[in-house]
């Protein structure tokens, strides 16, 4: 050391001591969903029972390195004075965040299987869902997106029904002229045998036929099991014209008979 010049160093033996930035504190801003397969964001997306839904969605992100994972939640948001959000399809998709000192951009995929709506909360709500995501398992409290409201419009998948039962008639083979058909649906309690339905409205409609002059040249029985609460039947029949058919009434003019 120059003592005549304390500024002045003449030769030193020693660690250096550098300056080291330090990260800031884990900070995120702007999450959004951005859309939803190739819907825009506050569009409504058709979807139907078995299908998967991509969310897609943005976030930015400055601090340490860490781990997290993004919620992401299809339900309703309801509520007057008190309002939540009642969630019927979610999915957790984890997430990775680099270390930045800069807010850096992150873009995101999750995928949401669209299932089975409950029946009690699709009486309550209906079918039209809305959407939110959020961040978790991340330093501080959870990061959320706005609610989107009425974006997911969810229905059944076309129903599959099975033949049954399928009755031709003995006329149906002499008969050479023009036909009718006519299709009925109707539902009825999963309790009622499936055979008893048919068979009690074939005889019922029978009956009827013969008192106005029709005759039933064919029937097909068709079921659907699957909903939980009751049974759907879809009955084709074909028979002899006698004046105007109209769609879900009996053959010839009949009345469709209710089977409930």
């Amino acid at each position: 050391m120059n003592y005549d010049n304390p500024v002045i160093v003449n030769e030193w033996h020693g660690v250096l001591c550098t300056a080291v930035p330090v990260l800031p504190e884990p900070e995120f801003k702007n999450l959004a969903i951005t859309g939803y397969d190739s819907t825009p964001i506050g569009d409504k997306l058709p979807v139907i029972e078995g299908q998967t839904v991509t969310v897609h969605m943005s976030v930015d992100y400055r601090g340490p390195s860490i781990d997290g994972a993004i919620w992401t939640a299809i339900g309703w948001y309801v509520g007057i004075v008190i309002k939540e959000f009642v969630e019927t399809f979610n999915s957790r998709t984890p997430v990775h965040f680099d270390a930045s000192f800069e807010f850096v951009t992150y873009e995101f995929d999750c995928d949401v299987d669209i299932l089975t709506l409950p029946p009690i909360e699709e009486g309550l709500y209906g079918t039209l869902l809305d959407m939110y995501a959020k961040i978790v398992e991340v330093p501080g409290p959870d990061i959320f997106t706005p609610f989107y409201i009425g974006v997911i419009a969810w229905s059944k998948p076309p129903e599959e029904y099975e033949l049954i039962q399928h009755t031709v008639s003995h006329f149906a083979y002499i008969y050479d002229g023009d036909a009718e058909t006519t299709t009925v649906t109707l539902k009825t309690s999963p309790f009622n045998p499936a055979d008893w339905v048919p068979e009690e409205f074939i005889a019922e409609l029978e009956r009827e036929a013969r008192d106005s002059g029709v005759r039933v040249l064919e029937t097909k029985v068709y079921v659907d099991t699957s909903p939980l609460l009751w049974t759907d039947f879809k009955i084709e029949v074909t028979g002899t014209p006698s004046g105007e058919v109209t769609e879900g009434v009996g053959v010839g003019g009949l009345p469709a008979i209710p089977l409930f």
